[in-house]
């Protein structure tokens, strides 16, 4: 029994980031076909991570764009102050998404 508490306090403990690329070439068939599709790919990701971060406190999540030229960061931005508020029961990592500007 003991020892099943401590697996369990480990796992608890143990951070598990999640890392999303986005692969953001424009001549992206799918993207060209229907351009909503984009919106719908990025609402679907955002799910995706918000999942993954309700999942425990711990979970971090990093979201990078890939394209022929470029790799860049999304979310989080390097360096960036990060301010964590409640908003009517929200999760707060979810705030931090949603709120996230580019």
């Amino acid at each position: 029994m003991e020892a099943d508490q401590a697996a369990s306090k480990e796992a608890e403990s143990c951070i598990d980031l999640l890392v999303i690329v986005l692969d953001t070439n424009p001549s992206q068939h799918i993207v060209r076909q229907n351009p909503q599709n984009l919106t719908q790919i990025l609402e679907a990701v955002i799910a995706f991570g918000n999942a993954h971060l309700m999942q425990k406190a711990q979970n971090k999540l990093a979201v990078l764009s890939c394209s022929h030229h470029a790799t860049n960061f999304l979310y989080p931005l390097p360096r960036r102050q990060v301010e964590l508020r409640q908003v009517d029961g929200q999760y707060e990592a979810f705030s931090l998404i949603e709120d996230f500007e580019l």
